[in-house]
Order: structure tokens, then sequence, then C-alpha cells
């Protein structure tokens, strides 16, 4: 089903509650909503937007707002499900427990629901990146990450629509050219594709990710086994403190949870320690800040 809503009040869209406006608002519910929208039509330019917690708006958007609310699974094939619960049928199962399981979802998932979803079903992979705001869908175009994980670790491929040529394609995570919160996505890429699914390879095999920071030592200190599913199940120690708590910051930013997908700036290690702010290796010769 396709909606569309003109002079549409962006507030609830966008984790930091701008009060702004756009020219019109679409949201798509199924892959075949994409090809029935007439794009010459719509005002410029098209934006497509998540769950907005990588946004901040400082004036009205004057085009077209698009977003994916498919819930789906495969192999049963795409379906018009937006309000459907994570359950058991999201998992493609593997043969041997030792082989990847492939899971897709679609891109308005709600990507915190997926981790959750996982580490109740004994699913390792996308534990450390939960708490992250955001869908699904643009966890492949951000390459989110936190705690020394990243989407592009778990992503075996991405189904999206291409505009240029008003097909569905595959769309192999090798060729993303995925970096640090970067992606052909948001480059080359930028405007071109509209995601519609993710299948992510995760293991029913345990294997904790534990040793970016201090989380070994806090889980430790918990008393929580380094082989257990309880390491999944429960928020990273490192991401509940008060250096992470955003609604201490201020009022502006008490919904936004959106520090996670925002760039960590880069120092040189003369610069990081000068501050006194304990560093985290980058690429490069340069050193990331910890939130």
């Amino acid at each position: 089903m396709v909606t569309k809503t003109a002079n549409y009040d962006l507030s609830s869209r966008n984790t930091f509650r701008m009060r702004v406006r756009c020219a019109l608002y679409v949201e798509v519910t199924a892959e075949e909503d994409l090809l029935a929208l007439d794009w010459a039509s719509l005002p410029q330019p098209v934006m497509v937007m998540g769950g907005g917690s990588n946004l901040l708006f400082t004036q009205d958007f004057p085009g077209t707002v698009l977003h994916c609310g498919m819930r789906f699974t495969r192999p049963s094939g795409p379906r018009n499900d937006k309000d459907a619960q994570l359950v058991a049928s999201f998992v493609i199962p593997s043969e041997a427990s030792v082989s990847p399981t492939l899971v897709t979802l679609g891109a308005g998932v709600v990507f915190d629901d997926f981790c959750a979803w996982a580490a109740a079903e004994g699913l390792w992979g996308p534990e450390n990146l939960s708490l992250i705001p955001g869908e699904v869908g643009a966890s492949a175009v951000q390459n989110i990450g936190a705690y020394g994980v990243e989407a592009k670790d778990i992503i075996a491929e991405i189904r999206a629509y291409d505009r240029t040529t008003g097909q569905f394609v595959t769309i192999d995570p090798a060729t993303c050219a995925y970096g640090y919160r970067t992606s052909k996505f948001k480059t080359e890429w930028k405007g071109r594709f509209v995601i519609t699914a993710v299948t992510y390879r995760l293991s029913r095999t345990p294997q904790p990710k534990l040793d970016y920071g201090g989380i070994r030592k806090a889980l430790e200190e918990m008393g929580v086994s380094m082989g257990s599913q309880t390491v999944a199940s429960r928020p990273l120690p490192t991401r509940t403190d008060p250096s992470n708590d955003v609604a201490a910051v201020g009022p502006s930013l008490l919904h936004g949870r959106g520090w996670p997908w925002v760039c960590e700036p880069t120092l040189t290690p003369i610069s990081s320690n000068a501050l006194r702010i304990p560093p985290y290796s980058s690429l490069g010769c340069g050193v990331r800040l910890r939130r």
C-alpha cells in the first residue's frame, strides 16, 4: 500500500524531534509499491528515510521523504505485513550448526528489535549492535557499528530497487565499499537505490566479540560467562553507562539516541593524549574518541 501525505510534519519521524515539514511524505509497505510510484511527479529531491536517527533538519524539506515500511521474510517471498512481529519464520535454518544461518528482514524492521530477537533465538552476530537506533535498511547504508562490530561484518546481501533502471537488484556487500559509517549508498550511489531488504549472516555457534574497550572486563565483573548466550541477551554494559546517556546531555537530545550513528572524531594520537580522552584504534594513523 502507498500512503501519501502533503505538507507532512516530520517531528515524529526524526529522533531529534525537529519541527519541520516536507512537501510530500510517502510510505510504501510492499516492493510492488515502488513500481507503481510515478517518480517524475514527486516533489524533488526524493530522500529515503528510515528511523530518522541520522538526520538533523534545520529547515523544512522541499521535496519528498520516502519511507520503506516493509516487514517481510524470505525465502517465502515479500509480503505486505508492516505490523508483523519478529518470529521464527525469519530464520532460514542451516543444515549444520557451524554453517551460517541466513536471516532476511524487510527494510522497515527496527534494527534493535532484530538484535533482541536474534539473542532470544540463540543467534550470534548482531549482539554488539544492540540499542543502535534506526531500521534495517539504513544499517546497510550507514554501515552502523559499535564495540568492534559493523553491519558489513554480518551482511550477506542487499535487495534494492534501482531507480535508474526501474528494476529490483541483489547487491553483493563486497561491492558497497564499506568503511567507517560510509558506503557507496552515501557517495556515488546516493539517491539511486531504495533498499527493501537485507540478509544477514548469523551463527548458532557462540562467538562473542568482547575485545573492544572495556567490554570483556565489565562482563567479567558482572559474572557473565564468555561462552554464554547471556552475553548477547543483555545490553552491553558500556552502552548504558552515563557517558552514553543522551538524556543527560540536554533536552534537545532527550529522544535522540543518535550517538552510535554519528561519526566519532578522528584525531592524531598526540592530540588525543593531550585531551586525556581514551582513544580507540581506527584505520590509518588516526585514533577515534570514545563517546
